[in-house]
């Protein structure tokens, strides 16, 4: 089993680069278990972070694990755990694009900020005192 480590889990948005091109539930589930790649999780737990429904995240996930992008790391009572496979090539090629693509976009987002002027608090202090 992984880990047992406090689970941090990435925010899940609706900008999730593999599901954005693909277009499928199957994208949507790797999208997931890539960015949380250090924890393991069960059909219901994916199913209620993911919003994809359990029947079909148990047609899926055995799917993804004869394709060897991720693994069955046990089981807790009657729930199978998986987590991304971090010794698959395939899965790393994966990682590395989601992870370019979130990094890409961040790039993206902060050329449109405006730059952060450090004299902007001082001048407004000095206007507040003058009055």
């Amino acid at each position: 089993m992984a880990e047992a480590l406090n689970r941090h889990e990435v925010v899940y948005s609706k900008n999730r680069p593999l599901e954005s091109i693909f277009k499928n539930t199957v994208a949507r589930v790797l999208d997931f278990l890539i960015l949380n790649h250090n924890f393991d999780y069960s059909a219901s737990e994916i199913s209620k972070i993911t919003q994809i429904p359990v029947r079909t995240l148990q047609r899926v996930l055995p799917h993804l694990v004869k394709k060897n992008l991720i693994k069955e790391t046990g089981k807790i009572g009657n729930s199978r755990m998986y987590m991304l496979n971090t010794s698959s090539e395939l899965a790393d090629l994966l990682r590395q694009y989601v992870i370019g693509t979130i990094n890409l976009n961040i790039d993206i987002a902060r050329k449109k900020q405006k730059p952060y002027e450090p004299n902007t608090l001082l001048k407004h202090k000095q206007g507040l005192a003058a009055r």
